[in-house]
C-alpha cells in the first residue's frame, strides 16, 4: 500500500512538473511575442519622431556632433535620407555650425535609405559611424530588449521570468 502511494505521488509530481514546464514555455513564447511587438512599434515611433522638426532637428544635430567628435578626422561627409537631405541642404552650413567645432562636415548629395539620423564618414572613406536610427537600434538591440522586458514586466527576473 505504501509502495503504491509513493508511486502515485511520484507520477503526480511528474505531471505537475511537466505542466509547469509547458506553462513556462508558453509564457516565454508570449513574452517574446510581446517584446517583438514593442520593437516593431518602435519603427513607427521613430518615423513619427523624424516628422516632428521641433524634436528631431535638435536630436539630429546632437547625433552629428557626437559622431563628429568620435571620428578623429577633420574632414567629414554626412549622409542623410532623402527627406532630411531635401530639408537641410539649403541651410546645411547654418545647421552644423555648432555641431563640431574645428571639423568640416560636407553634406553628401546622395541620399541613403534610412528613417532618420546620419551616417557620418571620413572624407577618405576609412571611418564610418552609423548614427541612423536603424544603425543605433541594431547596436543597442540587446539593451533595448532588456529595457523593454523590464518595462513590460517590472521585477520579471525576480519572478523567475528569464529571456534570452
Amino acid at each position: 500500500m505504501l509502495l503504491a502511494k509513493a508511486r502515485a505521488e511520484r507520477a503526480y509530481r511528474r505531471k505537475v512538473q511537466a505542466s509547469e514546464l509547458k506553462l513556462h514555455k508558453e509564457m516565454d513564447r508570449l513574452l517574446w511575442n510581446l517584446v517583438e511587438g514593442v520593437r516593431d512599434g518602435l519603427s513607427e515611433r521613430v518615423q513619427a519622431l523624424s516628422l516632428d522638426d521641433d524634436k528631431y532637428l535638435p536630436l539630429l544635430k546632437a547625433m552629428i556632433g557626437k559622431a563628429a567628435t568620435a571620428i578623429e578626422r577633420d574632414e567629414l561627409v554626412a549622409e542623410l535620407n532623402a527627406r532630411d537631405l531635401k530639408r537641410l541642404q539649403p541651410e546645411w552650413e547654418d545647421f552644423i555650425r555648432d555641431c563640431a567645432s574645428g571639423k568640416q562636415i560636407v553634406l553628401s548629395s546622395t541620399p541613403i535609405e534610412s528613417q532618420g539620423g546620419v551616417l557620418l564618414r571620413s572624407s577618405d572613406n576609412r571611418i564610418h559611424l552609423d548614427n541612423t536610427f536603424e544603425g543605433r537600434i541594431e547596436r543597442l538591440k540587446s539593451r533595448l530588449q532588456q529595457v523593454i522586458t523590464e518595462r513590460l514586466l517590472p521585477g520579471g527576473r525576480d519572478n523567475g521570468i528569464l529571456t534570452t
